[in-house]
């Protein structure tokens, strides 16, 4: 354990520093990829207009970042709160985010589920609960918007 995590560390920096290989796995828990040839101009338009219409808010950060953000049910707020010590000041919301980057080989976007979680301190939290059905929902999503997961 004491030598993955200067190896770790070396990669991390590796693909931060340049833009020549596509990662080899998501970069957090949850999150999935796909190569795509060139921009997928149709992927972000087609989430965009998919989370308004289930009642979700979306930011635009730039052409290669989208958030939608949607609130739960109140029972599932209920029992997030609860969970995971909230507050009903400031309620939890489900998230999807995603972003790409060009790469040498294409382009790469990862999309990332998770929620925030405002604590009772004031601060903060995601939380990412794994979901074997919405890794599959997300990887499909991105296989049909003509990327290939990985």
């Amino acid at each position: 354990m004491k030598r993955a995590l200067p190896t770790l560390v070396a990669a991390l920096a590796c693909l931060a520093a340049c833009d020549a290989t596509v990662p080899t796995g998501p970069p957090l828990q949850g999150a999935q990829q796909a190569l795509f040839a060139d921009y997928p101009t149709g992927l972000f338009a087609d989430a965009a207009r998919a989370c308004t219409r289930t009642g979700g808010k979306t930011r635009q950060h730039d052409r290669d970042d989208l958030l939608c953000e949607q609130l739960p049910d109140p029972q599932l707020a209920a029992a997030l709160i609860l969970h995971f010590d909230g507050t009903i000041e400031d309620l939890p919301s489900l998230n999807t985010r995603i972003y790409g980057a060009p790469a040498v080989q294409g382009y790469v976007v990862t999309v990332d589920n998770y929620i925030d979680m405002p604590g009772r301190d004031g601060r903060t939290r995601q939380i990412r609960l794994p979901s074997e059905g919405l890794d599959e929902s997300m990887r499909a999503m991105l296989q049909r918007s003509g990327g290939r997961p990985f």
